[in-house]
């Protein structure tokens, strides 16, 4: 679905009270949607970017985070094979203080340490060749400025129409229209949010009484 059809979708569910000079502010409304939900603490899976490869090279300068990080997976931090000690190297994720304590005074090497600031990552100790990690993180979608389908209209529409017909329903003072698109963004909430769950859980393995 493109953002011009989930424009016209909200219009729908608005019984058409507004024309297209409300066109930008359904926009508006859609940007605000995204916005809040990628600000949210539980994130749908179809924004991981999986197993994405950062070189941090020679040296201690500071790593840009990628344009639309948000936040790291749980689980799957930085990680390299080290192919002179024949093994696989994951990264330990500290703070500030405790990496300056720690490697203060050490000779340059591989890293096994990584601290996450603002917009740049920090390595320790500091490398002393460059070095290719795998890692995995959740990326803000494309932003609805334009007439794209980004991730959340590919995967699940409603649950921006839903928000986004809410927010432009409450501003129309428009109580009806406003509770049917609460129903329909918590319904597609629950939903994608279950489905991500049953996709996680698909072969597991399971045990008498519960899974391992």
């Amino acid at each position: 679905m493109t953002r011009d059809e989930a424009v016209a979708r909200i219009k729908e569910g608005l019984e058409f009270r507004v024309g297209t000079g409300s066109d930008a502010a359904i926009v508006s409304r859609l940007v605000e949607a995204q916005r809040h939900l990628e600000l949210g603490r539980t994130l749908p899976n179809f924004l991981v970017q999986e197993d994405q490869v950062l070189v941090a090279t020679a040296g201690s300068a500071a790593v840009d985070l990628p344009v639309g990080f948000i936040r790291e997976v749980e689980g799957e931090g930085f990680h390299y094979f080290d192919v002179i000690e024949d093994e696989e190297v994951r990264l330990e994720k500290v703070s500030v203080v405790e990496a300056r304590s720690r490697f203060m005074d050490t000779d340059p090497g591989r890293p096994i340490a990584y601290v996450l600031r603002k917009a740049t990552m920090l390595f320790y100790p500091e490398r002393d060749i460059s070095y290719s990690m795998t890692w995995s993180y959740y990326k803000q979608a494309a932003l609805l400025t334009t007439n794209i389908e980004n991730v959340w209209l590919l995967h699940n529409p409603d649950v921006l129409i839903g928000y986004a017909g809410w927010k432009m329903a409450l501003d129309l003072v428009n109580e009806k229209a406003a509770a049917r698109f609460e129903r329909l963004f918590n319904i597609a909430w629950s939903g994608g949010f279950a489905h991500d769950i049953e996709r996680e859980r698909d072969n597991d393995p399971v045990y008498m009484g519960g899974r391992l």
